[in-house]
């Protein structure tokens, strides 16, 4: 009898971690910068950030790459076609997620400029309404015109927060409309 209550409160602790990993907000960090050299760095926090940040991805670190083996398109079965989805449910898909994402912030510092300084003028006056216009306190953004040398220096930090349980509708109405067998 106590292996079967200890196996059930196992299962019911199991249930509550899963319940409480798609019900609590997932914090995910990205900082990129290009100088003195390119580097980006993606964290994952759950539970709101009260447990510490795991590193998804980063490129400080250096990984082996295994070869890989080539998958086969997959086909829809009858004709041998490979299936595709319309652009329009993809373009739904990600409008629904970006509802769901919350910005915490996001801080860019970016010196731009062009060969010619003429184009660094017209790149700088196309985006500065979109960038001063913005309007808010959780984005802080300073682009900077360099009229004198060519290149793109940044440095991104941002972090969005997203509960888990608030993705499955648009997965699943996305899921349904893209495989759902069509008659």
């Amino acid at each position: 009898m106590t292996v079967q209550w200890a196996l059930t409160v196992f299962l019911v602790f199991i249930l509550a971690i899963g319940l409480l990993l798609l019900v609590m907000p997932v914090r995910l960090t990205l900082l990129a910068e290009t100088h003195p050299k390119w580097r980006a760095r993606v964290e994952l926090a759950l539970f709101g950030g009260w447990l510490p940040s795991l590193g998804i991805y980063d490129t400080s670190t250096r990984r082996k790459r295994k070869p890989g083996v080539a998958k086969k398109p997959e086909t829809d079965g009858k004709s041998g076609k490979r299936r595709s989805i319309a652009p329009g449910a993809w373009v739904g898909l990600v409008r629904e997620i970006l509802r769901r994402i919350r910005f915490e912030h996001l801080r860019v510092d970016a010196k731009v400029g062009f060969d010619d300084p003429a184009d660094t003028g017209a790149f700088y006056g196309i985006l500065s309404p979109f960038v001063y216009g913005l309007g808010s306190g959780r984005a802080e953004i300073d682009l900077e015109p360099d009229f004198q040398n060519a290149g793109f220096d940044a440095r991104i930090d941002t972090a969005i927060e997203v509960r888990p349980v608030a993705l499955i509708p648009p997965l699943w109405q996305f899921a349904w409309r893209a495989f759902a067998r069509r008659s």
